[in-house]
């Protein structure tokens, strides 16, 4: 995966993230799966018209796990035995994501919430846009978890 020099281009070399706060959304054995992030990681409530992701091309994986933390994940609940909030996070590039001719499909980056911010919307029914994308990520675990 290559990154971009710089942070305020958004185009199709772009890499998003879609950060992942709970081991439910990774299979157990990754390597064994098609995919090792599960289709439910990229399910959005149906109050949400669109999909968050975050543009983390230029960033160092602290800032990119800090994102997570203290801007997706900011109010999670977390029990005291868990030291971060953010445990993983599923990588994409958006070219591959048009290459996948997903009906109605827009992704942008729109800063809303917070900087770097990307929506990603599609007429195609929730759970198979969901599993569309799970089979287009990067799996990344947190090493410092």
């Amino acid at each position: 995966m290559s990154f971009n020099n710089s942070k305020d281009i958004f185009n199709d070399e772009s890499i998003v993230s879609r950060h992942i706060n709970n081991r439910r959304y990774i299979h157990k054995s990754p390597q064994q799966k098609v995919s090792p992030v599960k289709p439910d990681a990229f399910v959005y409530p149906e109050q949400e018209k669109a999909l968050s992701l975050v543009q983390i091309d230029g960033l160092s994986e602290r800032e990119i796990w800090d994102i997570g933390d203290n801007k997706i994940f900011k109010n999670a609940h977390k029990s005291s035995k868990e030291k971060f909030k953010t445990i993983a996070r599923a990588d994409m590039i958006v070219r591959n994501l048009k290459a996948l001719n997903i009906s109605g499909f827009c992704i942008k980056r729109d800063n809303a919430g917070f900087d770097r911010h990307v929506t990603a919307i599609s007429n195609m029914e929730k759970r198979l846009f969901a599993n569309q994308l799970s089979l287009s990520c990067k799996l990344v675990i947190r090493l410092d978890y």
